[in-house]
């Protein structure tokens, strides 16, 4: 019981910290994606 509880706080703990490591490299990718249109934008 105790080391199931654990193991899904640990699973918890290691998820969290791969989207916390993902999170900028994500962003960085939606700001390139979106970069054209703001261009545009300013542009316009």
């Amino acid at each position: 019981m105790l080391r199931d509880r654990l193991r899904i706080a640990i699973d918890a703990i290691n998820t969290n910290r791969i989207r916390i490591s993902l999170e900028p490299v994500i962003r960085f990718m939606l700001f390139i994606k979106a970069a054209p249109q703001i261009e545009n934008e300013v542009i316009l």
